[in-house]
Order: C-alpha cells, then structure tokens, then sequence
C-alpha cells in the first residue's frame, strides 16, 4: 500500500499558496477515498494528540522542548511549503 502526502493543505485551498498543514495518508490502489486514518500521536506532556504537522505543531514541540527544535531552523512550514513548490 502505498503512501503519499496527498493531504497537503494550503491556506487559500488550493495546490500553491502558504503551506498550513502536511498529513500522511496511505491510500489504496482505489485512491484516497479508500485512505487509512492517520493515528493520532500523543505525547506525554504539555502537547495535543494530532495527526498532521501544522505551524502550531511546531511551535508546541519548540515549548515542550524549550526551544531545541531543528523544524524551527528550517522556518516550520514556510520553509517545508517553498520545498513542495519546488519538488523537493
């Protein structure tokens, strides 16, 4: 079964735009009306359980663990969505 971020969301909803939200979904061969629910992460601690990367994501990891966070040295999802443009 193969996987792919295909639930990448941008802030204007549609495929170029900010960069708000990656989650990893395995779909099936039938497409991804067929897509395994991600499983909700939950660590001890101060942070949500979620199951997708978003800006508060990274921002709630760089406070739980004050501040020793290499996301924040590639610029969170500013950087990651200037990397998706251009095919990385």
């Amino acid at each position: 079964m193969p996987c792919n971020f295909n639930g990448t969301h941008y802030s204007n909803d549609s495929s170029a735009g900010t960069l708000t939200k990656r989650r990893l979904l395995c779909a099936q061969s039938e497409g991804i009306r067929s897509a395994i629910p991600n499983y909700k992460v939950n660590f001890l601690g101060p942070l949500l359980p979620g199951d997708s990367v978003t800006e508060k994501s990274f921002t709630d990891v760089k406070n739980a663990f004050q501040g020793i966070q290499m996301q924040m040295a590639w610029q969170g999802m500013v950087q990651s969505g200037a990397s998706l443009a251009k095919g990385f």
